[in-house]
């Protein structure tokens, strides 16, 4: 083979190849062996130059017959549509043209190859665009159907098949208006249908028919049919699209029935209102503590009446004419008008208006010219001031004693909490006392019980204490008593006193800066530290240790209390000295949720102040602040004198 090629004019053969170039192009010689072949021809069969040069072309391509290229030219300038092969096995159809050639005396033919089922780019945008197209069809909304000139189904989209509930196996081949549409309504339908087919028109007016799906079920379409034609202009069937409007149908349908009762119902109002207008004038003249009267579309009187024009000042004559907005506060002219308005659009309206002499309700209903067009506005307006007091009376007075009875509730469950766990304990210990007189004595265990009675009577104690100084309080039974003593000395006291109650063992750590003398009521004070120190002790672990600091400034006295206890919850925080009052996460500690409430009537007494700060699991620090006291100057020789023989 090798030196048949160099036999061969190849700037020949190569000129020819780059002429045809588009095509796939295979020289054989007499034997039918690949000569060579052009880069088309190679990619379309995925062969590289060198894989076929020697070969026979029925390697690539079946059926050609090249037995007699010397003899035949007539044969090998033929077309024909043959079998090729793929390097991967694949066969699909090629269109073959001969061409017959000599070079340096030896006869040679030149295969021209074009893939059937590939024509190209143009070919490759033209599949492109058909399927581009039949994506558009299957996501729209719309029902296509094409039909052949026998009316049966060639192709559907997507929704088509969704609607019609049937695959695609199923519809294609049967016959569209037999199957699909009703009977009362296949007249209609294949007259639109053959109007297309016979060429009388192009494409039908939208029309509403029903179609019955694969289920049996009845759903409503819009119809629109358009004319197919074939590629040699003869009408090869028609396009069928169309909008299911089954949804559509049965809402107008609603909408029918609820416009009726709708009518109806305005009907009836309307009616209601010619009466009440009826009565409106009957009882104008005597309507009480009010006015009836009739606005124009300037919201001018043209009539007025009712005893609250016979008041001193107010004239009805003087009030035709007027403006109605007259009556009202300059700054809610505006929102009143707009109010108003909305009547000669047939909206009544009731509103309230604060006027000079009171609160006035206002109730305005529009009525009608004789054409049924609403150009006056019929309104009563009433005087309720009074009705508004009482009621404003009564609800003061149902939240009055609806706080009363949660206080009671409240209070009658923490006393019958509160109570009933130091007795119960008091009730055990006895008990328990009693038996162990009759026993060998155990000092330490008879000890541990008094102390537990001892505890629990003083709890009680407690709960009463705060009962008694909350009912003086309120009553303003308590009276201050105003002494001049030592801060310093008094808080240290305090600190040491509540360290040696503590039950958990806790320390309650002092500190003092500025002055010590400080004037002001030390029972009081005692009792507001008291009940702080308490609170920290009882919501802090035990062993820790409570800090309590007093500072006394030119005017004031400031007490902070700081503890590392289980803090109160954000929400909660604006209830904290309201009576009774337990934050929820204070609720398995004992309490009656009065002490500080009592802390908050104290310091307001005394005309201070008391804030706090809290953090949930972090603690809490409150503050108080308590202004010094100046006596006049026989208080203060009393109180001098008492310090002089407190001295001596």
């Amino acid at each position: 083979m090798t030196a048949l090629s160099k036999d061969l004019n190849l700037n020949k053969i190569r000129n020819v190849l780059y002429k045809t170039s588009t095509e796939g192009v295979i020289v054989i010689g007499s034997e039918g062996l690949i000569l060579t072949a052009n880069p088309s021809l190679l990619k379309m069969f995925g062969y590289s130059k060198d894989e076929l040069t020697g070969q026979l072309v029925e390697k690539i391509v079946t059926g050609i017959d090249i037995s007699n290229v010397d003899n035949d030219k007539e044969k090998v300038m033929s077309n024909k549509t043959v079998t090729a092969r793929h390097k991967t096995g694949r066969e699909f159809e090629v269109e073959v043209s001969y061409n017959h050639f000599t070079s340096e005396k030896q006869q040679m033919i030149m295969l021209h190859v074009n893939d059937l089922g590939n024509k190209g780019p143009a070919f490759e945008r033209l599949k492109i665009e058909k399927e581009t197209a039949e994506m558009y069809l299957n996501i729209a909304g719309t029902l296509f159907i094409v039909l052949d000139q026998n009316q049966n189904v060639k192709w559907a989209n997507r929704e088509a098949y969704n609607v019609i509930g049937c695959s695609e196996d199923k519809m294609i081949g049967r016959n569209w208006f037999e199957n699909y549409i009703p009977g009362s309504h296949q007249v209609e339908s294949k007259e639109h249908f053959e109007g297309l087919v016979k060429g009388n028109v192009v494409t039908t007016r939208n029309y509403q028919s029903p179609m019955i799906n694969c289920e049996g079920e009845e759903r409503q379409i819009l119809w629109h049919h358009s004319r197919l034609m074939s590629g040699d202009g003869q009408i090869s069937g028609a396009l069928i699209s169309g909008v299911d409007i089954t949804e559509r149908k049965q809402v107008e349908e609603e909408l029918i029935h609820l416009n009726a009762e709708l009518e109806d119902r305005v009907r009836e109002r309307t009616h209601a209102l010619e009466e009440s207008q009826k009565l409106y004038r009957k009882i104008a003249n005597n309507f009480p503590n009010g006015i009836i009267g009739v606005l124009d579309r300037d919201l001018k009187y043209i009539y007025a009446d009712g005893l609250e024009l016979h008041r001193p000042g107010v004239n009805d004559q003087e009030m035709i004419g007027s403006s109605f907005l007259d009556r009202v506060d300059p700054e809610e002219r505006k929102g009143i008008r707009a109010k108003l308005l909305p009547v000669f659009m047939g909206t009544n309206v009731s509103f309230e208006m604060i006027v000079k002499n009171g609160v006035h309700m206002i109730h305005a209903v529009g009525l009608k010219d004789m054409e049924g067009h609403i150009d006056r506005i019929l309104f009563v307006t009433q005087n309720i001031t009074r009705q508004k007091q009482a009621e404003l009376d009564i609800l003061n007075s149902l939240e009055k004693e609806r706080h009363l009875n949660d206080m009671k509730s409240r209070f009658v469950s923490m006393a019958s909490h509160e109570f009933r766990t130091p007795l119960t304990t008091i009730l055990n210990s006895t008990s328990l006392l009693s038996k162990l007189l009759n026993m060998p004595r155990d000092e330490v265990r008879l000890f541990k019980q008094v102390e537990r009675i001892k505890s629990a009577v003083q709890q009680l104690g407690n709960i009463l204490n705060d009962f008694l100084s909350l009912e003086k309080l309120e009553e303003g039974k308590e009276k201050l008593n105003h002494v001049r003593f030592n801060i310093k000395e008094f808080s240290t006291e305090v600190a040491e006193e509540m360290t040696e109650i503590s039950i958990k063992k806790q320390r309650v750590v002092h500190q003092h800066r500025g002055g010590q003398l400080f004037t002001g009521d030390m029972q009081m004070i005692r009792n507001i530290c008291h009940n702080l120190i308490t609170n920290s002790m009882k919501y802090s672990p035990e062993g820790s240790d409570i800090t309590f600091k007093t500072q006394l400034t030119r005017n004031n006295l400031i007490i902070t209390i700081k503890d590392h206890g289980i803090g109160i919850p954000r929400e909660e925080q604006g209830h904290l000295f309201d009576r009774f009052f337990r934050a929820s996460n204070a609720l398995n500690h004992e309490g009656t949720g009065l002490g500080l409430n009592i802390v908050k009537k104290y310091v307001e007494k005394a005309n201070g102040t008391i804030r706090f700060e809290s953090e949930q699991g972090k603690g809490t620090t409150f503050m108080v602040s308590l202004p010094m006291i100046t006596l006049d100057k026989k208080k203060l020789a009393k109180v001098e004198k008492h310090e002089e023989n407190s001295t001596h």
